[in-house]
């Protein structure tokens, strides 16, 4: 059966910085593999222009490398460009005793200086703290991702397919228009009895 999606884009990807997390009783190798990691799960949704505080460093350290060269500073436009962001996440890393850890995270908004919101997850060793990272960033920026509104288009030769969104069923074919979703990834079923299910 022939089946077309169009993704409708959302507008342009809004900045989004992500300081190092500060260890309070955890290793400093720790908060800084999670910050790296929180920052990796965030670009991977696809919605933000992800600024590490890693990031910023490397292009300083260039551009220092360049001044001791004698090279045309131009790269104070680069770094303008790549320190302006809406939203900032920071974060903790706490360890109290081997197996308790809690990662708390912050999400402001650089534009009006509030916290939008808060996450917490707790793990009893560093992988599982690892683990709870990209379910945390997401729930962080869940009212982000549903402003950034965008919306789906399922069309199907094959009708009473049942149309799933996020593994919950949305309708079934044929649709009548476009499926409205937040900001971000998002699983995409049409299954029929006798028929293969199609997921992307």
């Amino acid at each position: 059966s022939l089946m077309l999606v169009v993704l409708v884009a959302a507008p342009e990807k809004p900045g989004l910085g992500v300081m190092d997390f500060a260890p309070q009783g955890a290793s400093p190798e720790l908060a800084s593999a999670i910050s790296s990691l929180a920052a990796h799960e965030l670009e991977r949704l696809g919605v933000f222009r992800v600024i590490s505080a890693e990031m910023v460093r490397s292009l300083l350290g260039i551009e220092r490398q360049k001044q001791l060269l004698g090279a045309e500073n131009h790269g104070a436009a680069a770094l303008a460009d790549l320190t302006d962001f809406n939203y900032l996440v920071t974060g903790k890393v706490h360890q109290a005793g081997k197996s308790d850890l809690t990662l708390v995270l912050s999400l402001l908004d650089t534009k009006t200086s509030k916290q939008l919101s808060s996450q917490t997850a707790r793990a009893s060793s560093e992988s599982g703290l690892m683990n709870e990272v990209g379910p945390a960033v997401v729930k962080l920026l869940g009212r982000v991702l549903d402003e950034r509104r965008g919306s789906v288009v399922v069309v199907s030769s094959e009708t009473g397919a049942a149309v799933k969104l996020d593994d919950s069923t949305v309708g079934v074919t044929p649709l009548p228009g476009r499926l409205p979703a937040g900001a971000g990834p998002h699983l995409l079923q049409v299954e029929k009895d006798g028929y293969v299910t199609w997921r992307k």
